[in-house]
């Protein structure tokens, strides 16, 4: 028979059948169980695979849409190899050059040390930084955990993005959504413009190792610009030796971002060309 739970008023006498009795030691002794599963394992459960278990580990507290790149798991194979298996839970950090397509955006506030919720893959709701209304694409900043930054290519695509009259206090940050994941950047074909940072010329016995670093088309000035990447080699084969004349600054260039690890890779530097001499006498070599 069904144990029936009534409540009682102020006043009434309290009569407790055992069934009733039974059913709250019952009750009591499953939260117990819960509450040390929970202290064995130190994190929640939380299986959907886009949106995993975050630990804040940046060192301070963090608001709902910061964004954190991700260090490692929690627990690793070598720590407990069931546990690794059984569920997704990131260490988050402050975002750094290498955190480029690594990164959750936290769909909760969570405070340094705790665990929170955040979206490694899928469409969420983000703070960005608009370089350019342009941009489609968007990408985590060096040293930045409370927006993103747009750009020519990135790892999260923008979807919808706030018009800047409705911006407040900063009109250059905005509300978007946004897709993140691998599906959002990487791939794609993106005009740059190139400066030339290292290497050498080339002759008769060396290879060319021209060098350059990579900036957003809208760039007015490559010299004083941050760029989106440095010392990339361009991808079109040169000659195995021979001199090159180096790209000018400011020439056009194609590149693209590695699918898999975000590395930019640089194609082709549009005004790079074998350096030739005529001969002394007009004619032919």
């Amino acid at each position: 028979m069904a144990t029936t739970l009534n409540k009682v008023r102020s006043g009434d006498p309290l009569v407790i059948p055992a069934a009733t009795y039974n059913a709250f030691v019952d009750a009591a002794r499953d939260h117990r169980e819960r509450q040390r599963s929970a202290t064995r394992d130190g994190l929640p459960d939380w299986r959907q695979t886009g949106i995993v278990l975050v630990r804040n580990d940046s060192g301070a507290d963090r608001a709902r849409f910061d964004v954190l790149g991700v260090s490692s798991p929690v627990i690793t194979p070598t720590d407990n190899a069931d546990a690794f298996k059984e569920r997704v839970a990131l260490k988050g950090v402050t975002p750094t050059t290498a955190h480029a397509g690594r990164f959750v955006i936290l769909l909760e506030p969570v405070k340094n040390g705790l665990f929170g919720r955040g979206c490694v893959d899928g469409v969420c709701v983000a703070r960005v930084k608009m370089n350019d209304e342009r941009h489609v694409f968007a990408e985590a900043k060096d040293g930045q955990a409370d927006k993103l930054e747009s750009g020519a290519a990135g790892s999260a695509c923008l979807l919808w993005v706030q018009p800047p009259s409705d911006r407040a206090p900063d009109p250059t940050v905005a509300w978007a959504l946004i897709r993140v994941g691998l599906r959002g950047g990487g791939g794609e074909l993106v005009l740059v413009q190139v400066r030339q940072d290292g290497g050498a010329a080339g002759d008769l016995v060396t290879p060319c190792s021209w060098t350059y670093s990579l900036y957003p088309p809208e760039t007015a000035d490559v010299s004083t610009a941050t760029p989106l990447a440095e010392h990339c080699v361009p991808a079109r084969a040169r000659t195995a030796v021979g001199r090159y004349r180096a790209a000018a600054d400011g020439t056009w260039g194609l590149a693209t971002r590695h699918p898999l690890t975000g590395a930019w890779l640089l194609l082709l530097a549009c005004d790079e060309v074998e350096a030739v001499t005529a001969c002394d006498d007009g004619g032919s070599p």
